[in-house]
């Protein structure tokens, strides 16, 4: 019985596609003509040699027919199998450097030879380069023992641009933060979708990233969970009127069962509720809100503008722009915009109600008429709000808003405190005549009904 060589090294992917294509052609030949087949059949090894060496007298050089006679039959099956071997080397060259970039038609051989990952390599740990989190294999990762470097197979077989995993890192110094940052890139994001639209069709072996788009599935999905939460609890606190934060939870991290902020570093405190992802998700929501509005407004054909503004509780002047117009349900007024004023004048008013317009996709010249306060800045003749807005629009009217002088006149009568405590005690005994009588209430009710 032979003895087993324990210590013979295993066959790669590359030599296991020679010995097969081998195999296919001497198949092939089995089929074949015979090359003796090629003489006469009333021909003997005798006259064969004798027809040989008539064509080649001064290169054929033999002691004997005999012995060449003899030799003839291994002559043709070294010639079959010198044969088989230069179609064999001529598919893939024995010189093949499987760390440079491959032509389109060896990419089957390429990466059947790849990935290369000894078990020790003396200048990483093989066990924390190749493997990834979860301890999934980096299949896309190969080490070259001939110049000591490693490469990204699939950058190397379809990235047009180059790069030092292109190239061949060979510089140790925090190799695995490089080999990381190398994983999460762009370039090699982008490279390794082509590298399995390739290997679309091919077994499930060639699918190097199928965990890990996977788990980047799961994530994603997880995400937009967390995120329509959010979105939800936006839209509640702003229906009820509250605040985002108060003083007594500031932190995030009292959200309990969140599943993130187990790591290190800001990346790894994740929550989706810091005030970027709200005001990110305020934005949105406004611009979804504005749409419609838009749509209306123009389908109606005109509209008017009323502007006003008040100062918050952080101090900062802020300007209401309300759109007025009337379709097939009446008569509509809707809040366009909230606008951060920084300077009151007339024309900075006009212009800033000029660029909400064009954000919102409306004509200006189709404004027909505005209502503000009674201030200088407003009604001005030259400089105010509405002389400049008549340039944009010069068919828009003024309109002085009566809420405005109904709110001056209370304020002229309260200058008189005599007077107006009299008049808030007159009406407070009439409030009070009513209230005590369901009958007087009721007759209260039946004259205003009648009235409007």
């Amino acid at each position: 019985m032979p003895k087993v060589n324990k210590n013979k090294k295993p066959i790669g992917g590359a030599e296991k596609v020679r010995i097969k294509k081998q195999i296919m052609l001497q198949n092939e030949a089995k089929s074949c003509s015979n090359i003796l087949s090629m003489f006469s059949k009333s021909k003997d090894k005798g006259d064969i040699i004798s027809s040989i060496s008539t064509k080649n007298d001064q290169d054929i050089l033999c002691s004997s027919n005999t012995e060449l006679a003899l030799n003839v039959d291994d002559d043709i099956t070294e010639i079959h199998t010198t044969v088989c071997t230069i179609v064999e080397s001529s598919s893939m060259p024995s010189n093949f450097n499987y760390f440079q970039k491959p032509f389109t038609t060896k990419l089957e051989q390429f990466f059947e030879f790849h990935p290369q990952q000894p078990e020790f390599v003396p200048q990483f740990k093989s066990s924390k380069a190749f493997y990834g989190k979860n301890n999934i294999q980096r299949r896309w990762l190969s080490y070259d023992t001939t110049s000591e470097s490693l490469f990204c197979s699939v950058c190397l077989a379809f990235s047009s641009d180059k790069n030092v995993f292109v190239e061949g890192l060979n510089v140790w110094s925090h190799v695995y933060q490089r080999i990381h940052e190398h994983e999460i890139s762009k370039c090699h994001t982008l490279w390794s979708v082509s590298f399995l639209n390739y290997s679309n069709k091919k077994t499930i072996d060639y699918r190097l990233f199928t965990d890990q788009l996977h788990k980047k599935k799961s994530e994603v999905t997880k995400n937009l969970n967390i995120v329509e939460r959010v979105i939800d609890l936006i839209k509640l606190i702003g229906k009820r009127g509250l605040s985002f934060r108060g003083h007594l939870n500031e932190c995030s991290r009292t959200i309990k069962n969140h599943g993130r902020g187990k790591g290190k570093g800001r990346g790894s405190s994740l929550t989706f509720i810091s005030k970027t992802t709200v005001d990110m998700i305020i934005d949105s929501i406004n611009v979804l809100m504005k749409k419609p509005i838009a749509n209306d407004v123009r389908e109606s054909g005109m509209f008017s503008i009323q502007l006003d503004t008040t100062q918050d509780i952080s101090v900062q002047d802020q300007c209401s722009v309300v759109v007025r117009y009337v379709n097939s349900k009446g008569v509509q007024e809707k809040l366009l915009s909230v606008v951060n004023i920084q300077k009151s004048t007339g024309k900075n008013f006009a212009d800033m109600l000029a660029n909400i317009l064009n954000e919102n996709d409306l004509d200006v010249k189709k404004c027909v008429g505005n209502a503000t306060d009674g201030a200088a800045n407003m009604q001005g003749q030259f400089n105010g709000f509405s002389a400049w807005l008549e340039k944009l629009s010069p068919n828009q009217v003024h309109i002085w808003c009566y809420a405005h002088i109904l709110n001056l006149v209370v304020i002229e009568f309260t200058k008189f405190p005599l007077n107006a405590a009299a008049l808030f005690v007159t009406l407070n005994d009439i409030a009070i005549f009513f209230k005590e009588s369901y009958n007087r209430m009721n007759t209260w009710v039946d004259i205003v009904d009648t009235n409007d």
